[in-house]
């Protein structure tokens, strides 16, 4: 048997980066504010460049790849209800 335990009440964000105040990392080519608990930010089409509003400012994918640092953050979800938990896991 293996020694490894997955713990389901917590996420790792490896590729986190900040922009605007906010904490930001990419989970499986979503962008999710893990400033407090994680949200997922919604993508839009700015005159065709593919982005993101963060506060009043809008920021592109071109210039999110630049910004990012690739350090491990993780952060508890414990507190989330159980179908918000598996969204965020998928």
């Amino acid at each position: 048997m293996s020694d490894l335990t997955i713990d389901y009440n917590k996420i790792t964000y490896s590729n986190s980066f900040t922009f605007n105040g906010k904490t930001l990392a990419f989970r499986k080519k979503k962008l999710y504010d893990i400033t407090g608990t994680p949200i997922k930010l919604n993508q839009y089409n700015n005159n065709g460049t593919i982005g993101w509003y963060v506060g009043n400012k809008f920021l592109s994918l071109n210039y999110a790849k630049g910004l990012i640092e690739f350090k491990a953050v993780e952060k508890d979800i414990s507190n989330l209800q159980w179908y918000q938990q598996i969204d965020l896991l998928k």
